[in-house]
This record gives structure tokens, C-alpha cells and sequence, in this order.
């Protein structure tokens, strides 16, 4: 029965080992615009059935920019400045659903989409309330503008340049933030040794067997 425990807590060890990594892997800050439009007679238009028309992924873009005498989409950001071109796999006769897919940039304003004669046929407005990077040559950390999203605000900080210690209560880390990974993945170990010091213990101080002599 005593091996049995161990090894159930030894298991339960290795699977919250294992979703802690999962979870410090699940948003790597790279994501995909997905559209979901309709398309009818050479037309597009929102997909009535999404109160959204397009939603963000925390997945890698895997498509491919514009393709020649085919349909296809481009990002602009704030400034108008296109980002990226993205392709449409959709032939001319077609009707029915959409689904495209575009990268994603934290200064993305507009998606503009585009038939085979590069008539602009369909747009999107990205950010209604403004982007993460608005692109007014003001580093605004309020709203999430870092030098990593938005390089045209913020300055990179100067690495020769050693920080000042924060006080005590004022830091962004918390001592949960820090040590709470190391509880959730060592916990259960420092517990399944401490079971087999206890058992180990247990077994060793009980008396010896008392032999009943036969008559």
C-alpha cells in the first residue's frame, strides 16, 4: 500500500511539474488574426454569425504574403504604414464562410482585403479604441507601450545603466510571483520524501515480532 502512495504523489509531482511549464508556455506574446468574413459574388462582408469578425490566436502566423492574380489582405498600422501582405486562398465563383488568417502587430490599425485586380474590396478596423502602439512618439506604459511592442515611443533602456533598488512594497514581483513556481513543482517532491523518511522510520521503531512457543 506504501509504494503505492509514493508513487501516486511522485505522479501527482511530475503533473504539476509539467502544467506549470505548460502554463509559463502557453502565451509567448506572438498571436494570429483570424477573420471570419463571408464572401458572395466577388464580395466580402463581416460573418453575421461572429458579433466580432476577427479574433486573436496565441499561435505563430504559418500563411504566406501575396500571391500574384489571387486574393489577398494587408495590415496597415497607425501611421499607414503596411505591416504585411497575407494571402486568400479564395477562387472568383466561390460563395460561403471565410476564415484568413494575417500576423499580428501590436501597432496594426486597418485590414484591407483585396481582389485579383488589387480593387480593395473589404476593410477592418483592428482597434477601434487605438492599438497597443498608437504611434505618437509618446512611450505610454499605462496602456501597455514597451520598447519590445513599440519601438517608435519607447526608448530602449540603456544597459550601462544599473537600476535602482526598488523599496520594499513597490516592486512588481511579489514574493508569491517568485517563489509560488518553486512551491507548485517542489512541493509534492519534498512531500513523497518525506512520506519515505516517515514509513522508513515507522517500520524501524516497531518491536520486534513476539514468537508464541508452542506446547
Amino acid at each position: 500500500m506504501g509504494i503505492w502512495l509514493i508513487g501516486l504523489v511522485l505522479f501527482l509531482s511530475l503533473f504539476v511539474f509539467s502544467f506549470s511549464l505548460g502554463l509559463a508556455a502557453q502565451d509567448d506574446g506572438v498571436y494570429t488574426y483570424v477573420f471570419h468574413l463571408y464572401f458572395d459574388n466577388g464580395k466580402l462582408a463581416a460573418d453575421r454569425d461572429f458579433q466580432i469578425p476577427f479574433e486573436l490566436i496565441a499561435e505563430k502566423y504559418e500563411g504566406s504574403g501575396k500571391v500574384n492574380n489571387t486574393f489577398y489582405g494587408e495590415i496597415l498600422s497607425v501611421s499607414n504604414k503596411k505591416l504585411a501582405d497575407f494571402s486568400l486562398d479564395l477562387p472568383y465563383g466561390s460563395k460561403g464562410k471565410l476564415s484568413a488568417r494575417a500576423p499580428y502587430f501590436d501597432n496594426a490599425k486597418t485590414a484591407n482585403f483585396y481582389n485579383r485586380e488589387n480593387i480593395r474590396i473589404f476593410s477592418l478596423d483592428l482597434a477601434p479604441s487605438g492599438p497597443v502602439c498608437n504611434e505618437n512618439n509618446i512611450c505610454n506604459a499605462e496602456t501597455g507601450e514597451t520598447y519590445l511592442n513599440c519601438a517608435n515611443d519607447c526608448r530602449a533602456p540603456n544597459p550601462s545603466i544599473t537600476p535602482m533598488p526598488m523599496p520594499i512594497g513597490e516592486s512588481d514581483f511579489s514574493f508569491w510571483d517568485i517563489f509560488a513556481p518553486y512551491l507548485f513543482m517542489g512541493g509534492p517532491i519534498i512531500l513523497a520524501i518525506l512520506l519515505i523518511i516517515w514509513r522508513f522510520k515507522k517500520k524501524k521503531n516497531m518491536p520486534p515480532p513476539q514468537i508464541t512457543p508452542q506446547i
